[in-house]
């Protein structure tokens, strides 16, 4: 990825955030990087000038504690702007953050892969949709809401279309879509079990075992 850029001061009320991407952001994160300011540590905000906008793909929290620094209100902030980058390549950048940012958490990885179209996070999240179970972005722990991610994600890729979706019919049937029922031990533990036994047991017959 071979793009141009340069340095220079934009004011916050310029610089905009793309929520298909972008994580939400952490008022206490927030906090604690303007109470323990230093002005030596501080890194440019990274931005990307797209059809006529300045996206922030990297350095928001750092952004909300300038404002945070300035009694609430917009003020200049030193950026690295970068050229020529596409929508793709921003969500891309986001996910590699390491180093002096903040790793990005898996749930943020995995919505930002959802908006971006790859496959097989999309599989995961649609045929859940298709029953009403809901992938949660946000670890929301309520009814019919998995966000134990990763564990779904290597279910999904372990299994066709229609062993997946199974295997969310059967947790739905048996727990009633109550948010302990959707743990990564259990979800890890039926997929196991379903591709040992795979052609030896009875959907019907396994949901009611498991609501005993």
């Amino acid at each position: 990825m071979i793009n141009e850029f340069e340095y220079k001061n934009l004011n916050t009320k310029e610089l905009c955030i793309d929520v298909l991407y972008q994580r939400d952001i952490d008022r206490q994160r927030v906090r604690k990087i303007a109470d323990n300011w230093n002005d030596v540590l501080v890194n440019p905000i990274k931005v990307s000038y797209r059809d006529g906008k300045y996206w922030v793909f990297d350095g928001q929290h750092t952004m909300a504690a300038f404002k945070v620094r300035n009694k609430g209100r917009d003020c200049s902030v030193p950026c690295r702007v970068h050229y020529g980058l596409t929508w793709m390549d921003e969500a891309e950048l986001f996910l590699q953050q390491f180093g002096e940012s903040r790793a990005v958490k898996m749930n943020d990885k995995f919505k930002t892969m959802f908006n971006m179209g790859h496959t097989d996070v999309v599989r995961m999240v649609k045929i859940a949709e298709s029953i009403g179970v809901i992938v949660d972005f946000k670890g929301t722990q309520s009814y019919m809401h998995v966000n134990c991610l990763s564990t779904l994600y290597k279910a999904v890729t372990r299994f066709t279309d229609k062993e997946y979706l199974d295997m969310l019919e059967i947790i739905v049937a048996a727990w009633d879509g109550m948010p302990e029922s959707f743990s990564a031990e259990i979800i890890k533990g039926l997929s196991m079990f379903m591709t040992v036994y795979k052609g030896e047991y009875k959907k019907d017959k396994l949901i009611v075992s498991l609501k005993k």
